[in-house]
């Protein structure tokens, strides 16, 4: 917490520290890449609850990342950021599609 307060004691913490420094740095990257991908769920899980099941795929995507980046952004920059990686995305899907069917 920004404020100081801590709900794990500091034994505890320093023997989680202890134990993730312990470990290489290729394996602490890939806990930190399985947490982000965790909080990634845990918000597209949000947003699709807040959308309701209709949602699109594009409308969750859209929600989450406006909700990670949108504040440090701002609005209207993060959606044209997202507009130019969904309009990549579909490009990317088209091609992949159109490859697989030569």
């Amino acid at each position: 917490m920004s404020d100081g307060r801590r709900d794990t004691p500091d034994a505890v913490a320093a023997r989680v520290r202890a134990i993730v420094m312990a470990k290489s740095p290729e394996e602490r990257l890939a806990m930190g890449a399985a947490m982000s991908m965790g909080a990634r769920a845990i918000a597209a899980a949000g947003a699709r609850a807040q959308l309701g099941p209709d949602a699109s795929d594009e409308a969750v995507r859209r929600l989450v990342f406006l909700r990670f980046y949108g504040r440090e952004l701002g609005a209207e920059r993060a959606e044209a950021i997202f507009d130019a990686m969904e309009k990549r995305r579909r490009a990317r899907a088209r091609h992949a599609r159109d490859s697989s069917a030569k």
